[in-house]
């Protein structure tokens, strides 16, 4: 652009990058033309930011894990196709993991349940990085079976006698 003081603005579209030679012609009232040397513009890249998509929530029951949940190249992305690494916050006992190919596993400790807030963040190559919406992560309980812990003594009691023997919470799990 050249404003009427006749000073040059230059502007690029949104994520070009390279070399342009530009020449000016400029005309006086006697319609002398004048052109000027060819310029040379580099626009220079720069790196830009990863970006991310909504990562939707996520639930699975208590003594069991949730495999390949999904995807983060799938909810992360790089504008120059730089290779992201990634890394969790806010799980405490929920473990998450990672494998090479960037899916998710989740996991929690054997009679846990509950929830937890779940944060994913991508890292470019340049440090730039991005974190993801705060992923509900809720592991559900489950009932679990009565089960017989102990087997139960045998009790030997006197005839019109009435006493505790044993606590039954000592030999049944629920």
């Amino acid at each position: 652009n050249i404003d009427s003081q006749h000073r040059v603005d230059f502007d690029s579209p949104k994520d070009f990058f390279g070399v342009e030679n530009v020449v000016f012609k400029a005309n006086d009232p006697d319609n002398n033309l004048v052109q000027s040397n060819g310029v040379r513009v580099e626009v220079r890249s720069i790196d830009d930011v990863p970006t991310t998509s909504i990562i939707p929530d996520i639930r699975f029951d208590e003594d069991t894990r949730l495999d390949d949940a999904f995807d983060l190249d799938d909810y992360f992305t790089d504008p120059n196709n730089d290779v992201l690494t990634y890394t969790v916050t806010g799980n405490n006992l929920i473990s998450v993991n990672i494998d090479s190919q960037n899916r998710i596993d989740f996991d929690s400790p054997d009679n846990f349940f509950g929830e937890e807030s779940i944060v994913f963040t991508a890292f470019d190559s340049d440090g730039n990085n991005v974190s993801s919406n705060s992923v509900r992560s809720l592991v559900v309980s489950v009932d679990d079976p009565l089960t017989l812990r102990n087997n139960l003594p045998n009790v030997n009691i006197d005839e019109e006698e009435t006493k505790v023997v044993f606590d039954l919470d000592d030999y049944f799990i629920d």
